[in-house]
């Protein structure tokens, strides 16, 4: 149980780093929802669900959610 939760803290981490260099530029969308607790967890929900279920890694997770944010 408690490798678990290491290998989750350690994936938030990196999830963490990839968010704080996406700017108002680059991913405006993304960005945008960062702005709030709410817009962080909406995003980091959607960021662990697509390296699940399509493993790819966090860059291409936050460039398919800019992309498919309207």
């Amino acid at each position: 149980m408690e490798e678990k939760k290491e290998v989750e803290q350690s994936v938030r981490a990196e999830i963490r780093k990839h968010l704080s260099q996406c700017t108002e530029g680059g991913t405006p969308k993304v960005f945008a929802l960062l702005q709030t607790p709410e817009g962080y967890r909406k995003i980091e929900s959607m960021i662990i669900f697509i390296l699940i279920y399509d493993q790819i890694t966090i860059g291409a997770a936050i460039s398919n959610i800019e992309a498919e944010l309207i």
